[in-house]
């Protein structure tokens, strides 16, 4: 209640009174619109500057994507090489059994044809 005059509360106010009453509160409401027209002006740049940030880390994002499709793919390609490298010796080693098999047969039918 800073605004209201200091004379008696009984006492009715004057036009005077409530015509710089008036002005003092224009005043004041200028002053407030002036001061929410900086924050506004304020927000919409923290608001330019977080979607700024947001693109970025954005574009970040992007790139660690293309460089999990890299990894991914070379994971599947030495996934592949060992898939052959395996396959590649349980062929030899089974090769080697037959052949083993085949001799230790051989050996055994050919003695007891012999003996």
């Amino acid at each position: 209640m800073e605004l209201v005059p200091t004379h008696d509360r009984d006492q009715l106010a004057t036009k005077t009174d409530v015509a710089v009453l008036g002005s003092e509160l224009r005043a004041e409401m200028s002053d407030l619109r002036s001061e929410m027209g900086d924050l506004r002006g304020d927000l919409r740049s923290e608001m330019g500057n977080i979607r700024a940030e947001m693109g970025a880390l954005r574009g970040d994002m992007g790139e660690l994507r293309g460089e999990m499709g890299e990894l991914r793919g070379d994971m599947d390609q030495r996934f592949a090489q060992i898939l052959s490298e395996i396959s590649s010796q349980t062929r030899q080693l089974t090769m080697g059994l037959v052949g083993f098999s085949v001799a230790t047969w051989g050996a055994l039918l050919g003695g007891a044809i012999l003996t």
